[in-house]
């Protein structure tokens, strides 16, 4: 399965420029082939605490709702973060949409941010998601959610790649860089961390999305670079490599 990765710069809280922006990526990405291809968290707007100003709700799919036309018209599944309200509480979500711009899996992240006080903010998700594309079994989770090993250890029971969208601090980006690869060793799948470059009024993001292999190799690193890369992963690796190695 070929694989989309964008590490976009995002204009912060300016959804309109920033899905201009991705049909260009997904133009990009699917002419090389994707099947499907995956955004930073709040892939819109950046990562904000003015969850009132930037939610979608049952009334207002702006993201969702582009992004399934875009899935429709270049044929291929998207990945995307977005901010939810339900219930009046505010969600950080990351889509996922297939080919025919069904929404097959929608995870509210599990561990808000809580130095940034994200989780004054934002309520907790209390579930694990999964979804299947063209055979490949797939999990998101949401920056922080890296910092906690217990739930890539669970999604490692049904998941063939586990993503981790993120709007991560580059101050940090060789913890980053580090557990990326430890989560794949650990639960030996692959893992694709996604994460944005740029600017926001709090912080600078230095990239450094990834693809690493069952076996810890990385696959595709974009540095600090913005832009877009394809990577190609097999599911009968994660088997084979199980086999040979069976710690876990």
């Amino acid at each position: 399965m070929k694989i989309g990765i964008c590490q976009t710069d995002i204009v912060y809280l300016d959804k309109k420029s920033n899905l201009l922006a991705a049909k260009d990526y997904i133009n990009k990405c699917a002419s090389k082939g994707a099947e499907i291809i995956f955004f930073p968290e709040m892939s819109m707007t950046g990562f904000t605490m003015d969850a009132r100003n930037v939610y979608e709700d049952d009334k207002d799919c702006e993201t969702l709702d582009t992004m399934a036309g875009y899935a429709r018209e270049y044929g291929v599944a998207l990945g995307f973060g977005y901010v939810r309200r339900k219930n009046d509480k505010f969600y950080n979500r990351y889509a996922v949409i297939d080919q025919s711009g069904r929404l097959v899996c929608d995870y509210s992240k599990i561990h808000p941010f809580s130095m940034a006080e994200e989780d004054k903010y934002y309520a907790k998700g209390d579930e694990i998601c999964f979804c299947e594309i063209n055979g490949v079994r797939i999990c998101p989770f949401i920056c922080y959610d890296l910092r906690f090993p217990e739930i890539f250890l669970g999604a490692s029971e049904k998941a063939d790649l586990i993503i981790v969208a993120a709007n991560w601090n580059g101050s940090r980006n060789e913890h980053w860089r580090t557990l990326l690869r430890a989560r794949a060793i650990e639960n030996q799948l692959y893992v694709a961390g996604i994460n944005r470059v740029g600017e926001d009024p709090q912080c600078k993001y230095v990239g450094n999305s990834m693809v690493i292999s069952p076996r810890g190799d990385i696959l595709g690193d974009l540095y600090d670079t913005e832009g877009c890369m394809i990577v190609d992963i097999d599911t009968v690796e994660i088997e084979n490599y199980r086999k040979e190695f069976p710690v876990i």
